[in-house]
């Protein structure tokens, strides 16, 4: 009896220690992602399933699965699922994903460069030890699509490039939701952190919003849905709208872009400052009286300014034309004159200079002594032309500059 039940315990141990070993097995694989522990992925293996999830949405579960946890560099399935899923987006209209292939340094260091020289940081310095792998489509679009893998002990996906990715790409959208369902008061909450210096009041970032919602009413023809990604990349994400009135009733592309600059979000979406092309006009009181560009007669002038306090000239003898100066108190008109027989003149106004007093102003709402904020909610983007105002109407490019004083006033109006 005690032989027996002797004989029979190394059948127990036995089977206990083989059924240990098999659940063992399958515990060792459900907690490294479904791989066998130590069984490593190469550069090319781990970039064909990001490849695959990329071309065949339907296997975005499966490819993430394939992935050894210690590959996976924190990364989850939601983000993997999203980030590729944003890969998607940048395929679409560039026909089927065929391969990839990974950059060569010299490929890297030129996108590097690019990359850094817009977002103004070093990408080396951000995104270390980084594999950037391009997926190759099959048509011959010069605009390139990447993503990166981390290059360590193992390769592995790249959690913090993927992460800062979707970060940027879901800010832009953000963005473009707030313009397009013209809510003034998000929009404004946008733009807020990307003006910190104490000349953008809250009154001058709401201007902002409104002149951007307004713009986009009136002159981006293109839907939300006719968006186009062409760059989704942690610190830059760059779309396309392709149907954009030119204020000529022609239509061109226009791109805005998403600099992420350390956590410092910047949207770049260039507003003309003056799309229709209106004339401005110099006031007197509430009167408007000339534009730069209009032909005029001495009598003409006169007629609204009265006569001025004195006349300087000089004679460009090649043309056989005259430059005139009229001047009067806190302003100088500049024009290009022929004389007749009877010592009248006309010709084109070339320049109007406002300065001192004088009650002149533009459009009757820019005038001397006026602060460079109240400057923006006139102009709400002037300051992205370094304060001069520049656009063409029918008889030619026109631009009109600020001289400013220390406190930011301005002294000096100049339309030419």
């Amino acid at each position: 009896m005690k032989r027996g039940r002797i004989k029979g315990i190394p059948v127990i141990i036995v089977t206990a220690f083989t059924a240990f070993m098999m659940t063992s097995c399958s515990f060792f694989k459900i907690i490294n992602n479904g791989q066998p522990l130590n069984s490593s992925m190469s550069v090319d293996e781990l970039a064909r399933l990001v490849t695959l999830s990329v071309q065949k949405p339907d296997s975005v579960a499966s490819s993430f699965s394939s992935i050894p946890t210690w590959q996976l560099d924190s990364v989850s399935y939601s983000t993997f699922s999203e980030y590729t899923n944003i890969l998607r987006e940048l395929t679409k209209g560039r026909g089927d994903v065929v391969a990839f292939k990974p950059l060569n340094e010299q490929e890297k260091a030129v996108l590097d460069e690019e990359i850094s020289d817009i977002c103004g940081i070093r990408m080396d310095d951000m995104y270390p030890n980084q594999e950037l792998m391009e997926i190759i489509c099959d048509d011959d679009s010069e605009q390139k699509i990447f993503f990166p893998l981390k290059n360590g002990d193992t390769v592995s996906l790249d959690g913090k490039a993927m992460e800062d990715t979707i970060a940027s790409y879901n800010y832009m959208f953000h963005y473009m939701d707030m313009v397009y369902n013209s809510n003034t008061s998000a929009l404004t909450s946008i733009l807020a952190p990307m003006y910190s210096d104490d000349i953008y009041i809250d009154s001058v970032i709401r201007s902002k919003a409104e002149y951007i919602i307004d713009y986009y009413s009136k002159y981006v023809k293109s839907g939300y849905d006719d968006i186009s990604i062409s760059l989704a990349m942690p610190c830059l994400v760059r779309i396309t709208l392709p149907k954009v009135d030119n204020g000529k009733g022609e239509l061109m592309a226009k791109e805005v872009s998403l600099i992420n600059r350390y956590g410092s979000i910047f949207v770049d979406d260039k507003m003309p400052l003056n799309p229709s092309g209106t004339k401005t006009v110099m006031c007197r009181g509430e009167q408007k009286t000339f534009s730069v560009g209009d032909v005029l007669t001495q009598s003409a002038v006169e007629e609204r300014l009265g006569k001025p306090l004195y006349t300087v000239s000089r004679t460009d003898y090649s043309t056989g034309t005259k430059r005139i100066v009229m001047c009067y108190k806190g302003l100088n008109l500049a024009l290009d004159v022929i004389y007749d027989d009877a010592g009248k003149w006309n010709g084109t106004l070339t320049s109007i200079r406002i300065f001192g007093e004088g009650n002149y102003t533009v459009d009757n709402s820019v005038y001397v002594g006026m602060n460079i904020s109240e400057l923006m909610l006139v102009y709400p983007f002037i300051d992205e032309y370094d304060y001069v105002y520049e656009y063409e109407d029918e008889n030619g490019s026109r631009n009109i500059s600020f001289e400013l004083d220390d406190l930011g006033n301005i002294i000096t109006v100049i339309m030419k």
